[in-house]
């Protein structure tokens, strides 16, 4: 996948991996939109029109997995990536699929491994 193109969303309450991950796909020459709060996204989603979602699993108000829920039901063709790194989300992380995500990613993870999943959605 040519993923220089694409948009890309990151929605993850942990604000400086959110950072990290930003800085990383802006390098890269990748459009990318981060929020920190599933509400913040679903306002915005529409006119963002992402081509991937890279969303954390266990986060406040709601959490990924109904966020994962309602992304499918929107935009079918998304591609949704779902992370965790606590012992709660990593039970939810098997679920996610159940729920629409196309992978998951245990936290923590190299940014080459994201980048490299990303490639081959």
């Amino acid at each position: 996948m040519d993923i220089k193109n694409k948009k890309i969303v990151i929605v993850d309450d942990e604000e400086s991996l959110c950072s990290v991950l930003e800085k990383f796909f802006k390098i890269k020459n990748i459009e990318v939109y981060v929020f920190n709060r599933v509400t913040e996204c679903l306002n915005q989603i529409d006119d963002i029109k992402p081509d991937i979602v890279i969303t954390d699993i266990v986060m406040p108000n709601i959490d990924g997995l109904e966020f994962i829920m309602k992304l499918r039901k929107k935009f079918d063709s998304i591609k949704i990536i779902a992370m965790s790194g606590n012992i709660v989300g990593k039970k939810y992380l098997d679920t996610a699929f159940e729920f629409g995500a196309d992978v998951t990613i245990k936290k923590t993870f190299d940014l080459e491994e994201i980048y490299q999943t990303i490639i081959n959605l």
